[in-house]
């Protein structure tokens, strides 16, 4: 149980810095065999797929671009979205200060 506790928290951490971003993660813990028939690997690194609903309305309501990336990373997103032809979604980077 403690050992299930302390992964957890390895996993969910973050640094203060990066609370603006409220990121969620879905971490499955020990249920393997139940997600074998659908388990995928890219360079040994396994996943499992999920439909996310995106072209539904309200669906995305914001993409926050991290600090490291491109200088270009938001204009890039954007141009992105709209050759997708997704609505005015707002492209903002993370306000963190490293």
């Amino acid at each position: 149980m403690i050992a299930q506790q302390l992964v957890w928290n390895c996993l969910t951490a973050k640094n203060d810095v990066y609370a603006n971003e409220r990121e969620v993660r879905y971490i499955i813990m020990n249920v393997p065999g139940q997600f074998e028939d659908i388990r995928k690997s890219i360079k040994g690194k396994d996943y499992v797929e999920a439909d996310l609903p995106l072209k539904t309305p309200d669906s995305i309501m914001e993409i926050l671009v991290g600090p490291l990336a491109p200088a270009d990373a938001k204009a890039t997103v954007r141009t992105l979205l709209k050759d997708l032809g997704y609505p005015d979604i707002s492209v903002t980077r993370s306000a963190v200060g490293l």
